[in-house]
């Protein structure tokens, strides 16, 4: 089956869901909250001193626990043992793919309103005590003002195209010499890390290390979406094989 049929797509990533998730929702529901408010409680530790600083990082946190997640999801899905077996599916590789995206998507959405709400509400208490006269005042996390939330979520996405790209490749390191695969993981950081290690090094101006950013985390994004199909063609050939 090669065509792709968004019904047929929908319907696996119900089921993809129900599957790998229905079973322990509690559980992940336990340490999901648990995560989101350690990591929205972890920089009001300093005491409150530059709120402004504090929510920033507790957004950059945030998208890294966004992130993890969305790699916990795909990788749940990428083991000879998943509760689905992707051979027996009667879909195509694409809808399969997609499908994983959906799902990543979904979960990402998910941990970005919980962390809005519950992170939200933290600052909005922490407000009330450490300023009384802010009482009332709700400000919520990726909608500051000044922030662009689709940016933010931008970013998230680009970030997973990655982790889904480099997934299968992993868990396909014995297929290829060791230097190819440490080369590859290599340029791989240098790409993602290079503006901002040379903004941070004086080299660049921040604006420049922005237009940097801009075009090469695009192009990284297509690259990663093309790649990552045919690594995980490859790896369902792997799985039939075995």
């Amino acid at each position: 089956m090669t065509d792709f049929s968004f019904r047929r797509m929908i319907r696996l990533c119900r089921l993809q869901t129900e599957c790998t998730w229905a079973g322990i929702w509690k559980r992940l529901a336990g340490v999901f909250a648990g995560m989101v408010i350690f990591l929205c409680i972890l920089p009001m530790l300093g005491g409150w001193k530059d709120p402004e600083e504090m929510m920033k990082v507790t957004e950059d946190l945030l998208k890294i626990l966004i992130a993890a997640q969305i790699t916990g999801i795909y990788a749940a899905m990428m083991v000879p043992d998943a509760p689905i077996s992707w051979m027996m599916i009667p879909v195509s590789p694409m809808e399969k793919y997609v499908s994983i995206y959906l799902n990543a998507a979904m979960l990402g959405v998910l941990t970005l309103v919980t962390a809005m709400i519950a992170g939200s509400g933290i600052y909005w208490a922490a407000g009330q005590i450490f300023e009384p006269e802010s009482a009332g005042k709700m400000t919520f996390l990726f909608a500051r003002e000044g922030r662009n939330p689709w940016m933010d979520l931008a970013e998230v996405c680009m970030l997973s195209s990655a982790i889904v790209c480099f997934l299968p490749f992993i868990r396909r390191k014995k297929k290829y010499s060791q230097t190819f695969f440490w080369t590859v993981i290599t340029v791989f950081v240098l790409l993602l890390c290079a503006a901002p290690v040379l903004y941070l090094a004086g080299v660049v101006t921040k604006g420049a290390a922005t237009l940097m950013t801009g075009i090469i985390l695009p192009a990284m994004t297509v690259a990663n979406l093309v790649w990552g199909y045919s690594l995980f063609r490859k790896f369902e050939f792997d799985m039939s094989d075995d």
